[in-house]
C-alpha cells in the first residue's frame, strides 16, 4: 500500500541526505564529546562505514 504523495523513486536520495546532514554530525559530536563510553570504537566504525557508503553513492 503506497502512501499518497510519496515519491519512492527519490526516497533513497532523501534518506542518504538525512544521514549525511543529521545522523553523521550527531554521531561525530557524540564521539568528540566522549559521550559514547565503551561503544566509542563501534560507533566510530559505524560512522566511518556510513560515510564511506554515502560517498560511494555519489
Amino acid at each position: 500500500m503506497a502512501a499518497e504523495g510519496v515519491d519512492f523513486a527519490v526516497r533513497p536520495a532523501r534518506v542518504a541526505r538525512h544521514l549525511e546532514l543529521e545522523l553523521l554530525p550527531l554521531l561525530r559530536d557524540y564521539l568528540d564529546e566522549r559521550l559514547c563510553g565503551g561503544a566509542t570504537e563501534a560507533i566510530a566504525g559505524l560512522t566511518d562505514r556510513i560515510s564511506s557508503t554515502l560517498m560511494g553513492l555519489r
